[in-house]
């Protein structure tokens, strides 16, 4: 798939833009500031309907149409799929009296959040995912989030189910330890917290394992050494390693709920939920040692972005066809030699849009096969 037009209006520093844009290589360039990082952002939100940069949907309103009495950000895009044409319309909108909606569009017909998640699948590299190596293990959960809610309708709905019933054991476990309620009010959650569990935990296990062999020949493509990538997926629930290699998701499911139950006192006493798929975590280990701990900045980055070309491959082979592929300011901190072999790795998929504050960083070869755009102050013009 690949994106042919965006328009935005109101979105951070682009007050009004319409781009037509090429469905292989892009290369956008300008300096710091100017917007690179902004427009890459609107790509994601249309696969995602969220901004991985904002604290708070607020942000994203371009700052001279918050004096309007109702400012609305507005993005819309027409994306090429292997069945067709698709246009997707996000549009926020910020109320001083009130809280912000959002508004969401399919082929012009609205739609809910979850309905539009898959619909137009984005990989994308920014620099802050760095922290995806040494970031606390939030941060990794929440891509194997994206990754899995982008490739698995059902994984998302029992994402919401699961983040739902986690809410209200945790609510009921404080009442407990405050004799407000009684403990066996617990067998039902417990239940609910294991089916839906149980079933996030099996697919995060899967993709990271359809990962894992890209993401080692990737790496050492970018290195050209005999370091060995591994990712490693790290349940909360440690008996359920044998299982998970097993594929058996019944018996996963009667494990998380036993190991729920005999945690209970633990957890009425601490008033939180302390098993489950919200404290699994990742490891990038190179040589058996961890990235995380030990790693530098230059191998963290490395391995990242072995990780979302890796992710790549993962999602064609699960729907068939090219994700769009953003990476943003990827040439930083990487020399001539790593710059080049990432390079002729981008050759290998469909639309890969790629900002940088020094074209000179990419090759006149790769350049005379892109187009290119130039960012200042949020105009872009065509090179």
């Amino acid at each position: 798939m690949y994106i042919t037009h965006l328009s935005l209006t109101n979105f951070r520093n682009y007050a009004h833009l319409e781009l037509d844009i090429s469905p292989q290589h892009v290369v956008i360039h300008g300096n710091n500031a100017q917007g690179k990082t902004n427009l890459l952002e609107a790509i994601h939100i249309i696969s995602t309907t969220k901004s991985l940069r904002a604290t708070n949907e607020r942000e994203i309103i371009n700052w001279s149409a918050l004096e309007k009495e109702t400012p609305i950000a507005r993005i819309f895009a027409n994306v090429q799929r292997e069945n067709g044409e698709i246009k997707i319309e996000v549009a926020t909108r910020y109320n001083c009296s009130g809280p912000i909606t959002k508004r969401i569009r399919v082929n012009d017909i609205p739609h809910r959040a979850s309905e539009v998640v898959g619909q137009v699948n984005v990989v994308m590299f920014a620099a802050q995912d760095i922290a995806l190596i040494a970031g606390p293990p939030s941060i990794r959960r929440r891509y194997l989030n994206l990754i899995n809610s982008q490739t698995d309708r059902h994984y998302l709905h029992s994402l919401q189910q699961y983040t739902r019933v986690l809410t209200q054991r945790n609510s009921l476990l404080r009442m407990i330890r405050e004799n407000n309620a009684n403990p066996n009010q617990l067998e039902f959650w417990d239940g609910e917290l294991a089916k839906h569990g149980s079933y996030i935990t099996l697919r995060r296990y899967q993709a990271i394992g359809k990962i894992n062999k890209p993401a080692q020949e990737i790496y050492h493509k970018l290195n050209s050494n005999d370091e060995n990538l591994e990712i490693v997926y790290i349940p909360s629930l440690k008996q359920a390693n044998h299982t998970l290699r097993q594929l058996q998701a019944a018996s996963l499911e009667n494990e998380l709920q036993e190991a729920v139950q005999q945690s209970r006192e633990r957890e009425i006493a601490a008033g939180t939920t302390l098993v489950g798929p919200h404290r699994d975590t990742l490891r990038f280990m190179v040589n058996g040692i961890d990235m995380g701990t030990y790693g530098s900045r230059g191998q963290q980055r490395t391995v990242v972005i072995a990780l979302k070309l890796a992710e790549a491959e993962y999602v064609r082979a699960e729907m068939g066809e090219h994700p769009i592929v953003l990476l943003d300011d990827v040439f930083s901190e990487l020399d001539a030699k790593h710059r080049n072999q990432l390079l002729e790795l981008t050759l290998q998929l469909r639309q890969v849009i790629i900002t940088t504050a020094e074209p000179s960083a990419i090759s006149k070869s790769f350049l005379s096969q892109s187009t290119q755009f130039k960012i200042t102050q949020g105009i872009i013009e065509q090179l």
